[in-house]
């Protein structure tokens, strides 16, 4: 039995985050009044996409070197190009951004503090969007033959009842996967292909299941 270690793809990822919310927060020192609710959806409205897909893309392509990594590791005959996921679409993130951001756009929210750690954790999901959806959409692509995905949390880490619940699960088909690609602010659950011959390091599906059904 292989064994698929992700300690490498989960320093990367790291490193890629945290270089993402240095530059949120030159993006945020960029207004002099963080109460200015124009000037703050002015400034996000211009800036916050294009930050987030340049973090975004070389995570993609990395999860798309690693899937066809991991399907060579498990001996997987034929080849197989995976592509590179969807990129979270501009509009969308302005109107994420804008709806965790209301109160101050309607100047009514005096926390500007609070407003921006709302904001890095809606960044930090959106960074890592896109090679979430480069795994997803690659595990159900024909040829690949994946027989799935699964959700592994983060080690050493408190994981919420939530991605515990999910990292219980196998997600097998795309009628299933919609559950499986839900995820919440400053949530760092790897979402890693699954194939026959290939066990993931440190991750126990069963053991998941115990502390879910357990309440933590």
């Amino acid at each position: 039995m292989a064994v698929l270690e992700l300690a490498v793809d989960r320093q990367f990822q790291s490193m890629l985050i945290a270089e993402a919310l240095r530059d949120l927060g030159a993006l945020w020192a960029m207004v002099s009044d963080p109460t200015d609710g124009k000037t703050v959806k002015a400034v996000l409205t211009e800036y916050l996409p294009t930050l987030i897909q340049t973090y975004g893309e070389p995570l993609a392509v990395q999860a798309a070197e690693r899937f066809e990594e991991i399907r060579s590791l498990a001996g997987v005959s034929g080849r197989y190009t995976a592509v590179l996921g969807t990129a979270p679409e501009a509009d969308r993130i302005n109107a994420h951004a804008g709806r965790l951001l209301e109160p101050i756009f309607r100047g009514v929210d005096s926390n500007p503090d609070e407003a921006f750690r709302n904001l890095e954790g809606l960044t930090s999901r959106m960074v890592l969007e896109q090679s979430r959806r480069t795994t997803t959409e690659n595990t159900f692509a024909r040829g690949s033959k994946s027989s799935g995905f699964v959700r592994v949390p983060s080690p050493g880490k408190d994981n919420c009842s939530f991605c515990v619940m999910l990292a219980s699960k196998t997600f097998s088909t795309k009628q299933n996967a919609r559950a499986g690609t839900r995820f919440h602010n400053k949530c760092f659950c790897k979402v890693t292909p699954l194939f026959e011959g290939v066990e993931i390091e440190g991750y126990d599906q069963d053991e998941y299941f115990r502390l879910y059904q357990e309440g933590l």
